[in-house]
């Protein structure tokens, strides 16, 4: 409610913020780069694994679509 509590709050903070910065992990410590290194039952994995079934000759960037049912199994009409 003062003004010196008002920078006494801001110095604070700068001071939390720059300890996290250089301290704290970088997300490139965490990043994905590769799919090989993901569980086998993570959903992009199979979602991969049904891409290369059911288009082994697709080369680029498809466009994906994905449907969920909350019974679990989509019904396709033919």
């Amino acid at each position: 409610s003062t003004k010196k509590g008002m920078w006494i709050t801001l110095a604070a903070w700068l001071v939390i913020t720059i300890v996290l910065a250089v301290f704290a992990s970088s997300a490139k410590d965490y990043e994905v780069s590769r799919i090989d290194s993901l569980p086998d039952d993570a959903k992009s994995v199979i979602a991969q694994q049904k891409m290369d079934h059911y288009f082994p000759n697709n080369k680029g960037t498809p466009a994906i679509l994905v449907f969920q049912s909350k019974d679990g199994e989509v019904k396709i009409q033919k």
